[in-house]
């Protein structure tokens, strides 16, 4: 993992912006075209899919546009895939007696995926400002 400390603030950024946009598609390319296969509702997947548009378009632009005090929107994307986890968790407890196992695999899995990126980049932000200082 010392990989991840040595780079670029930016590369954060972008290695964010791929993962929300692999999650974006997933839900609506994948879990959403087997939905009785998962059993997740159709809002909740639209729902998580627009949140991970969005968090796709933000880290993006972040990547592509900022450059001055990077660790400022950093510590806000962490907030966010935090939140965004936190939330999958809330969504998996209300649907739990619809999911299929697959579902509860595909949401488990997301959230937990995605609470690590945030750790991460969490770590990431707290060694880096430390020592760029």
């Amino acid at each position: 993992m010392k990989w991840w400390y040595q780079l670029n603030p930016r590369k954060i950024f972008l290695i964010d912006a791929i993962g929300a946009l692999v999650s974006a598609l997933l839900l609506f390319l994948v879990v959403g075209r087997v939905q009785p296969s998962f059993g997740i509702s159709y809002d909740t997947i639209f729902s998580l899919a627009i949140i991970a548009c969005n968090y796709f378009f933000f880290s993006l632009y972040s990547y592509l546009f900022l450059y001055k005090k990077p660790f400022r929107y950093l510590k806000m994307i962490a907030l966010l895939n935090g939140l965004y986890s936190v939330l999958i968790l809330v969504l998996f407890y209300h649907e739990f007696n619809t999911l299929a196992p697959l579902g509860k695999l595909y949401m488990i899995g997301d959230a937990a995926i995605v609470f690590a990126i945030a750790t991460a980049e969490y770590m990431y932000i707290r060694k880096r400002a430390t020592t760029s200082l």
